[in-house]
């Protein structure tokens, strides 16, 4: 490519083929001559590494003549301001040799940024003694461990701790969050706290605001953690550093009450140490119903353990009893949380379409996007349908959050057409469901629909009909309706 005063010309084998009177931006004008990303073969930008053989570059401080251009076809030119023939056959430096030595970096493994790629990252405000911890790309139970509070003026012995997520809703989606999930008060010990979160995902982002516990605010969401220390029946409380409020409960009897904000499905994850080395078998009552629970022995190393049963909770205040034996099992705290589970399209039964399979490895830069490693793709046949088995605990409505990417043409893309298809339970009306186009295929975002699951298992269908467009389905989460 040249540019000549505000003319720029593209040259394809010495020939041109596109030109443009009006580029009146220079290399000079970018960040004043001094940029910092200057790379071949990779974008400043999250964009797929080139995939190509790249030999001679250079650049020159003039236009070259077309003359000058078609000789660079039978021998290599030399750029004045640099040239880099890509000679060597081994190291990792690429020497220019136009006489300015700025020599080049072969980098063999970069790392592009991944969506998402969340680990942890801490700040503090001392004026306010706050702390703000994001953190994810984990998946089950994990153990926050904040350090450093000590260095907060006068933060005291305690820690207001309130957590919140926000779910990772695909590329240009709209999120719900942050959603609140617990708050709880920890002992800081030596300027530290452990802080137990469980059944995290790990295509959610999660904040902890920390604050001494005497200015903590009110919570902003409904309560979902019961401390089995504020439960009625306790008999000894246990101090424990990786406890939830670093404590918990031993007892074989213990009754929660719980509230929750709307009728129907909800987990019930029961936090706790089991340390008699054999399975301990329990009753769990909620508002009168009985079903059992087994709780295998924890180890030394990780002495808690999160079991997760299912239950139908009304709306407002329920009642949740725990029989758990001869009182040899400690108990930390319940997480009351609205029903949620995912269905992969690849599990289901499809017709008119083909299944992908995802190369998952850390090369390919859409893999972060897919859930699982493949998706249902091209539903986009008059009679092309996917059927997705879903099950539920209990009858009502549920949201679906199905995600997915459009496969349509670049212009559909540009003109942000939808895609559409046709949607129902088992043998019940069709409703319609809206996709608004994605910037590439894998790269998933989420549409939302809602409908009413009888309890048990029931099946969602997809059909293409007439709606517009083309689409690939990658999976459904099915959700208890707010």
């Amino acid at each position: 490519m040249t540019k000549s005063a505000t003319t720029g010309t593209l040259y394809v084998n010495g020939e041109p083929v596109g030109t443009n009177p009006n580029l009146t931006l220079s290399p000079s004008d970018l960040n004043g001559g001094d940029t910092a990303n200057n790379w071949i073969g990779r974008s400043q930008y999250a964009d797929p590494l080139l995939d190509a053989t790249v030999d001679d570059f250079h650049i020159y401080d003039r236009a070259l003549a077309p003359a000058e251009l078609g000789a660079l076809l039978s021998a290599p030119g030399n750029g004045n301001v640099a040239a880099y023939h890509f000679d060597e056959t081994a190291g990792t430096t690429a020497a220019d040799s136009s006489g300015n030595e700025r020599h080049a970096t072969v980098t063999t493994r970069v790392d592009v940024p991944r969506v998402p790629q969340l680990d942890g990252l801490a700040s503090a405000d001392p004026s306010t003694r706050t702390v703000r911890v994001i953190f994810g790309g984990g998946d089950g139970d994990i153990q926050l461990k904040v350090a450093g509070l000590a260095a907060l003026p006068h933060f005291g012995g305690k820690a207001n701790v309130q957590i919140f997520a926000t779910e990772w809703t695909g590329t240009d989606g709209v999120s719900d969050g942050p959603a609140p999930l617990f708050e709880g008060t920890y002992r800081v010990h030596e300027g530290a706290i452990s802080v137990p979160v469980s059944g995290i995902e790990d295509s959610a982002a999660y904040l902890a605001v920390i604050r001494p516990e005497r200015q903590a605010p009110r919570f902003p969401g409904p309560v979902r953690r019961y401390e089995a220390e504020a439960a009625a029946g306790r008999s000894a409380v246990v101090a424990d550093p990786l406890a939830s409020e670093n404590r918990y409960v031993r007892a074989n009897r213990l009754d929660f009450t719980v509230t929750a904000p709307t009728a129907g499905a909800y987990a019930l994850d029961l936090r706790y140490t089991n340390p008699t080395g054999a399975p301990v078998h329990g009753v769990v009552t909620v508002n009168g119903r009985r079903q059992t629970i087994d709780l295998p022995p924890t180890a030394t190393a990780a002495p808690f353990s999160t079991n997760r049963l299912h239950a139908d909770l009304t709306r407002g205040r329920n009642r949740i009893s725990l029989r758990l034996g001869p009182g040899t099992v400690g108990v930390d705290h319940i997480d009351v949380t609205p029903f949620r589970t995912r269905v992969e399209a690849e599990h289901g039964q499809w017709s008119g379409a083909n299944l992908v399979t995802v190369d998952m490895g850390e090369g390919n830069f859409f893999a972060p996007y897919v859930s699982g490693d493949a998706y249902v793709a091209n539903l986009s046949q008059p009679d092309s349908t996917l059927r997705v088995p879903v099950t539920v605990p209990s009858a009502g409505r549920y949201r679906l959050k199905i995600g997915y990417s459009t496969a349509g043409t670049e212009e559909e893309r540009r003109a942000q057409i939808k895609a559409g298809h046709l949607l129902r339970v088992d043998d019940g009306p069709w409703q319609p469901v809206w996709y608004d186009p994605t910037q590439f295929r894998q790269m998933i975002r989420q549409t939302t629909a809602v409908v009413d699951l009888p309890a048990g298992t029931s099946t969602l269908t997809f059909a293409k009909a007439t709606q517009p467009g083309v689409v690939d389905v990658d999976y459904v989460d099915v959700l208890l309706a707010p």
